[in-house]
Parts: C-alpha cells; structure tokens; sequence
C-alpha cells in the first residue's frame, strides 16, 4: 500500500536562464532567477572556473584544451545546468544562498557524483527551464536519522544499557501480542508514532526488554515480525492524519541474531505536523516530552499552525480544532 506524499509549502522556484563564458572573470557562468517561497526573485549566477573545467573535460594527451573549452562547455550545457542546479539547491538548505557561487578544482568528486547519477537534484521539473525545490530539513536524530536496514549491529546493540528518552521507545513485545483488547493496542500504537511524529522523531523498537528504570537490558525474540511489522504500517496508514510519507515512517523486521528478530520503526518529525489520530471516535493529538507521550495542547496545536500559513489557511484544520473544543 503506498503512503501518500503531501505537498510541500516551502518551495523555491529555480529557472535556468542561459549561460555565459566569462573568460575574463575566470570561468562559465550559469544563469539561473532563484524564487524564494515569500516570492523574491534574485539572480544567482554559479561560476565554473577555468581550472576546474580544464581539469575535469581534460582528456589525457590533449594539448589543445584551452581551444578546445569553448566546445566542450557547449556539449556540456546540461551538465553544467544540474551542476548548477545542485549547488543552489545545497546552498538553500545551508541558507547561504549568494549571488555568485564558484565550483572549483577542489568540486570535482562532487561533480562526478553529479554526472555518474549518485547525487541528483532534488527538485521537481515544471518545464523544460523550471524546477521547483523544497528545502531539505535539517534532522538531528538518534544513529543520524538512519534506516532500520541501514543500521549496523553494533549501533542498534548500543541501546543495551540506555534508558527511554526523548528519541527511544522500547516495547518487550509486539503490540498484537499483549493482553490488551485490539482497540486499546492499536491506540496505544497510535499514541506512540504520533507522538514522535509531532516532536523530534525517533525509533522505537519492539523486541526489547527493560528494568525498572527504563533502560534497555536485553532483545526478545518477535515471532511473525515480517506480517507484525504490515499490520502496524497499514494501522498507521488507516488511522493517522495527514497521512505520514514513506520517508517519515519506515517500519522493518531487523534480525540480532540467528534465534532473535526484532522490529524497528523510524519515525521523523513530520513536515505536516500535527499528526492526529482518527479511531473509534477519538481525535487526538499526542506529543513526545522526555519519555512520555502528551495530548497536545489547544495552544500547542495553534502554534504549529501558525508557523504555517498554508496549513492554517485549511479549511479542514478548522474543523479538526473546532471538533477538539466542542467535545
């Protein structure tokens, strides 16, 4: 089943315009008019400097390089286009957008990351000169925001020894396996991903003993954990509003050893937040605070929303707030 993709309210509108070969300031120069999402419009104007188009189109023997340039960068216009485009892009996440920004000598494995295909824009073509790029959120997470399956062994038995925290939930067993009734786990479940999903985000881990003190003693074997680990996703896809992307919530069997298997599930903070839990006449919003899960506040709810224009101007966010005040 996919999980829906929610459109971004934070795009920058990038067009490339043309590009000019500036000898005399030292290199090629690529036009692009950057839009930021409150709608101003620069030009930014990335510089390929001569040694670094010398060094990279070189080809061994060739003693004609520099008559040779200005046919190579004409070949070459749509690659040095996505360069371009890459490095605006870079440059947004950092906020250190400039007017004229210069790829050197130094840029080469960078630039051919870029053209083998292992780094790639990531904005969205409009047209044959426009894209549309939404800044890449700078995540500080446990085990660097990682995968379950990109995990290595020996970070995931770090957590032997840590107690819950802010980013860490552990459960001993499967959410399907306690004695609760089914609408009570399954709530419970909810509470849980939410919760992580409208603050920092985090992993939590099924499989996992603990004391009295909250901290992680040992893994528990998880029988059945490929169709477990379904029936959580397909839970959260069913219940949990606006629906979380496949990057913001990654659920996977990982195995410790050859008699223990586990289920990890990565959580991000969501882009759309909050995330509310619509089951059996609840509508909820849960929060992570330290080791505990929280209602949300109707202030806390209020503030997400005014730190976006676009989400606060939906008619369907009224309704949900105006459903919370009135039960």
């Amino acid at each position: 089943m996919p999980i829906e993709n929610s459109k971004s309210s934070n795009e920058w509108k990038i067009t490339y315009i043309d590009y000019i070969d500036h000898h005399g300031t030292g290199g090629t120069m690529i036009r692009f008019e950057v839009t930021s999402p409150d709608g101003k419009t620069k030009s930014v104007r990335p510089i390929f400097s001569t040694e670094f188009i010398d060094d990279y189109f070189r080809i061994p023997g060739d003693e004609n390089i520099t008559r040779n340039r200005n046919r190579i960068i004409k070949e070459k216009e749509e690659l040095l286009r996505t360069w371009g485009l890459v490095r605006i892009e870079e440059l947004i996440d950092q906020n250190l957008l400039e007017d004229e920004p210069k790829i050197l000598s130094k840029d080469s494995d960078w630039a051919r990351k870029i053209e083998n295909g292992t780094l790639r824009p990531s904005g969205t073509r409009q047209d044959k000169t426009t894209y549309l790029y939404a800044r890449t959120r700078k995540i500080s997470m446990l085990f660097n925001a990682k995968r379950p399956s990109e995990l290595s062994p020996s970070e995931v038995k770090s957590i032997i020894g840590k107690e819950e925290d802010q980013q860490l939930d552990f459960k001993a067993i499967s959410y399907q396996d306690t004695s609760k009734r089914e609408e009570d786990w399954k709530l419970d479940l909810l509470k849980d991903v939410t919760s992580m999903a409208n603050a920092q985000g985090g992993y939590l881990f099924i499989g996992v003993e603990e004391d009295d003190n909250d901290k992680a003693t040992n893994f528990r074997n998880v029988d059945n954990v490929k169709d477990k680990s379904k029936s959580i996703f397909d839970i959260c896809y069913r219940y949990i509003e606006d629906k979380l992307t496949a990057d913001e919530i990654v659920i996977e069997p990982y195995t410790i050893d050859k008699n223990t298997e586990v289920i990890i599930i990565r959580i991000l903070p969501g882009q759309n937040q909050p995330y509310m839990i619509n089951f059996q006449d609840n509508t909820l919003f849960y929060k992570r605070h330290g080791k505990s899960n929280r209602p949300m506040t109707i202030s806390e709810i209020r503030d997400v929303f005014k730190g976006d224009e676009h989400l606060r101007r939906l008619e369907k966010i009224e309704k949900m707030l105006d459903h919370i005040i009135r039960r």
